[in-house]
C-alpha cells in the first residue's frame, strides 16, 4: 500500500488501518469495473494487473492504469452525488483491485489518516482526468469516433496517470 502515490506518507500503522477497511477483489480479463455516468460509490487500487481507460459514448481509449495506481477519486473530492468520469475495463487476464467505499474514506478523514494534503493530491489528479476526459469527448464530436494518435495517447497517460 506503501507503493500507492497518495499513501506514500503513512505509517505502517496507519496503512494497516486502511487496509482493514478495504475490499479485495478480483476480475477477469474484460470485466467493466465502472462506467463513465455512473455514479461513483468506490475507490480503486490497482494491486495488480492492468486497466484500460475509455471516455465518450464509444469507449474511446485514452490511457491505462496499473499495480498501484487509483482510480475513483471523484468520491473524494465531488460535491453531490459524484459520478464516473470513465469507463474502466479489465485489460489484463486477471486484475486483482483493493477498494474503499465513501464510508470508509470518511473514517479514514475523521481518524486523521486521510489528510488534506492527500486530498489535494487525489483532486488535482481528479481535475487533471476529467478536463482530458472532456477535451478527447469534445474533439470527437462527442462520439468518440476520432481515434488518438500513439503519441497523444503517450501524452494523456503521462498527465492522467497519477504519480
Amino acid at each position: 500500500m506503501s507503493k500507492v502515490p497518495i499513501f506514500q506518507s503513512l505509517t505502517a500503522e496507519q496503512i494497516d488501518i486502511v487496509i482493514e477497511l478495504t475490499t479485495y477483489s478480483k476480475h477477469k480479463k474484460d470485466d467493466v469495473l465502472c462506467i463513465q455516468g455512473d455514479p461513483a460509490d468506490l475507490f480503486y487500487i490497482i494491486v495488480s494487473g492492468t486497466c484500460s481507460v475509455h471516455v465518450g459514448d464509444h469507449r474511446q481509449r485514452v490511457g491505462s492504469l496499473r499495480e498501484f495506481e487509483y482510480f475513483g477519486e471523484s468520491i473524494l473530492v465531488a460535491n453531490g452525488t459524484p459520478t464516473r468520469n470513465a469507463t474502466v475495463i479489465v485489460e489484463s487476464e486477471q486484475l486483482q483491485v483493493l477498494s474503499l467505499s465513501s464510508v470508509d474514506l470518511e473514517n479514514l478523514m475523521a481518524m486523521g489518516i486521510l489528510t488534506s494534503e492527500m486530498i489535494t493530491q487525489v483532486e488535482l489528479a481528479a481535475r487533471t482526468r476529467l478536463e482530458l476526459s472532456n477535451s478527447i469527448t469534445s474533439r470527437s464530436g462527442g462520439n468518440g469516433e476520432r481515434k488518438i494518435t500513439e503519441a497523444e495517447e503517450e501524452e494523456l497517460k503521462r498527465k492522467i496517470l497519477p504519480g
